[in-house]
């Protein structure tokens, strides 16, 4: 990897995303902070403009999508305030507020989608509040349901034999719970000792399986047709990641487990010998590779000239390529500052990432 440009902000940058302006018909980078800013950038790095959003609350999720079919893209956003926000993106990268609606915690995530199968966009959001909530374009509430504690991790999923799509929600209560989209009916659930804090799908030879882990350090594997537990994987860490390429086109999971022993060491950051660990398996649950001593903040699966990819970021500042079928690492560059996000742009081959020193960083991908 060879370094394109740099920017560097003032605040801790959590996470990006690239996307195009419809109206401006041009693609930017649109950046959001610990603190609670917005920050646009180009493509090459110039600075654009800046919104701050909440009082100096960090902002955790951002969609952009022309969900309303206006022909102006929306920017819906969420984080630590509890305030689910959706603007209009108008002239000059400004922002209208169209509609917002109040969590009592922070807002986790949120997922954008045809949920109900009623033609129109959905806003999905979920939150330590407790609470998964579905909303209209406009703002009207649909649907709702509530956990024991937090939600931290959801995925929709179609149900072709139903003709319905599910949502799939981890709690922080330890279990795992499954809806009717359309209509917010639990379909079934499954309890565990601890924290679930991600969860994903891989299709098996004969069956589609979900895979889910968190702090009980067991990753599990559930039939989603008799909801039976097939197997399980122990680690010494907490379960972190679990991510799968799209459900119809690959059928490898990478785990990764993730170590806070950090956070009691007096020694610095770089000298510290991590336990976490990152592994992919196949749909088989084999160990196709296993990768020690890494603690990743953000794993990402990308294409590249028709080979697979996999990116990652760790506690340590690292942007690592690794080759997905054999879990070489083909390319490493240390920022020496958390890497909190990492994407790929492909229309200019850029490895992209963001950091809690401020930096965002563009990497060309020389030959790998």
């Amino acid at each position: 990897m060879k370094r394109f440009w740099y920017y560097l902000y003032k605040k801790p940058i959590l996470g990006f995303l690239i996307t195009k302006i419809i109206k401006k018909r041009e693609s930017v980078i649109l950046s959001y902070s610990k603190t609670g800013e917005i920050i646009f950038l180009d493509l090459n790095g110039r600075f654009i403009r800046e919104e701050s959003i909440t009082e100096k609350k960090a902002i955790y999720s951002v969609k952009v999508l022309d969900i309303n079919n206006d022909g102006c893209q929306e920017l819906i956003l969420g984080g630590m305030d509890g305030i689910l926000r959706v603007f209009s993106i108008i002239d000059k990268f400004n922002l209208n507020l169209l509609w917002t609606h109040k969590f009592n915690s922070s807002i986790s995530g949120i997922l954008l989608d045809d949920i109900t199968c009623d033609g129109n966009i959905e806003v999905i959001a979920f939150s330590l509040d407790n609470t998964i909530r579905v909303f209209d374009i406009n703002g009207n509430f649909i649907w709702g349901q509530v956990f024991e504690k937090g939600i931290g991790d959801a995925f929709i999923l179609v149900n072709k034999e139903k003709k319905i799509k599910q949502l799939y929600a981890a709690g922080n209560d330890g279990t795992v719970r499954v809806f009717d989209g359309k209509t917010g009916e639990m379909l079934w659930f499954k309890t565990f000792s601890n924290k679930i804090r991600c969860l994903s799908i891989i299709k098996s030879i004969d069956r589609s399986i979900l895979i889910c882990g968190g702090d009980d350090k067991i990753l599990h594997f559930i039939d989603i047709n008799n909801h039976k537990e097939i197997r399980n994987i122990n680690f010494s860490d907490y379960i972190w990641k679990c991510i799968s390429y799209p459900k119809d086109i690959y059928n490898n999971i990478v785990v990764s487990t993730y170590s806070f022993d950090y956070f009691e060491k007096i020694i610095p950051l770089d000298r510290i010998k991590f336990s976490s660990e990152i592994l992919c398996l196949n749909n088989l649950f084999e160990v196709v590779w296993n990768l020690k001593e890494l603690n990743a903040e953000c794993l990402l699966f990308f294409m590249r000239k028709n080979l697979k990819y996999i990116g990652i970021g760790t506690t340590k500042g690292e942007i690592a390529l690794i080759d997905e079928p054999t879990g070489k690492i083909i390319s490493c560059i240390n920022e020496n500052s958390c890497t909190n996000m990492v994407k790929y742009y492909s229309k200019k081959d850029l490895i992209i990432s963001c950091h809690d020193n401020g930096k965002l960083n563009a990497y060309y991908l020389e030959e790998l």
